[in-house]
């Protein structure tokens, strides 16, 4: 399990219940993404986003990871086919042995030509939102990775706000609701348990191999192509 907190939020089954709903927005054909904030220059000698013996994916691997895990997600974890990434700038932190990206853009092509695009970006201002664009309609989250609100996390569909309350459409305190605390819930439920969440591992080497076949792309210059079935 890693700790990507959103996959625990509630928020994503209501969306997924758009999703499969057949009208609200019909087949996906494409999904946009971006998660950036600005890093702060006086501190990238001691950050270990930029110290690539810490993390060597840099800006691709701290937030980029958001945005592939979520396009995975809308697409029931199928593998794109093809992948692209572009390095647009590099940072390093002082005794780094390199520099890592800071600036970074990616396509994912599936089977059935519904692309995914994403950007992310330790230059950039803060930003953590997604796009998905289907036949029929589209879906935005402006705040997927941290939602602004515990309590009534929310979503817009074709251009209409949806927000989750409890039954009785009364406020939760936000621990109920809270991602976080959602995660470490499961976590901690799978330990008392002893049952097993054999998805999210799955989910997470799937993240890991679209994430490795980005940054294999960006530093080739060439789409790299991946195993889909």
């Amino acid at each position: 399990m890693d700790g990507v907190m959103f996959m625990h939020n509630p928020r994503l089954d209501r969306i997924r219940r758009v999703l499969d709903d057949g009208k609200s927005i019909g087949p996906v054909k494409r999904i946009m993404s971006s998660f950036s904030f600005h890093l702060a220059e006086k501190v990238y000698d001691t950050n270990v986003r930029v110290d690539s013996r810490l993390e060597p994916a840099g800006c691709l691997g701290d937030l980029g990871w958001y945005c592939i895990r979520f396009a995975l997600w809308v697409m029931r974890w199928q593998l794109p086919r093809e992948v692209t990434g572009r390095i647009l700038s590099l940072r390093g932190a002082a005794g780094s042995p390199s520099p890592v990206p800071a600036d970074f853009s990616a396509e994912l092509i599936f089977d059935d030509d519904t692309s995914a695009g994403f950007y992310c970006s330790f230059i950039a201002g803060y930003q953590n939102w997604v796009h998905i664009s289907g036949t029929r309609g589209q879906l935005r989250v402006a705040d997927f990775v941290h939602p602004l609100s515990d309590v009534e996390p929310a979503f817009e569909v074709n251009g209409s706000m949806a927000q989750l309350k409890n039954r009785g459409g009364k406020r939760l305190k936000a621990a109920a609701l809270s991602q976080q605390s959602a995660m470490i819930r499961n976590f901690a439920n799978q330990i008392f348990s002893g049952r097993l969440n054999h998805e999210w591992p799955q989910s997470a080497l799937k993240t890991q191999q679209v994430m490795d076949a980005c940054l294999a792309s960006a530093r080739s210059g060439r789409a790299i192509k991946l195993q889909t079935g």
